[in-house]
């Protein structure tokens, strides 16, 4: 399932890159890209980044923000607004 912090009132954004390209160096400055892009949003944003990233590297989250390495994503986009932002990998 999601965080309990999922269950607030607000459209969920779900980002993801997919489970693999956080293993890639570049990717740190993207994953924080995108949550410093998403930051004003009102809404709730989920990012997962995989498991080969320490998610204390991506610095302090905006407040609206949480970063888990791995979610099930049945459960994500079952409660994500309708668009997604990913990569084509879904």
């Amino acid at each position: 399932g999601l965080p309990d912090w999922a269950d607030r009132d607000g459209p969920l954004v779900y980002v993801t890159f997919g489970s693999v390209a956080g293993a890639l160096p570049p990717f740190a400055g993207v994953f924080r890209a995108a949550l410093d892009a998403l930051a004003d949003l009102d809404g709730r944003v989920l990012m997962t980044v995989g498991r080969a990233v320490d998610l204390d590297g991506l610095g302090p989250l905006p407040a609206n923000a949480r970063v888990a390495q791995w979610l099930p994503q049945d459960a994500v986009l079952a409660e994500a607004a309708r668009d997604a932002l990913r990569d084509a990998g879904l």
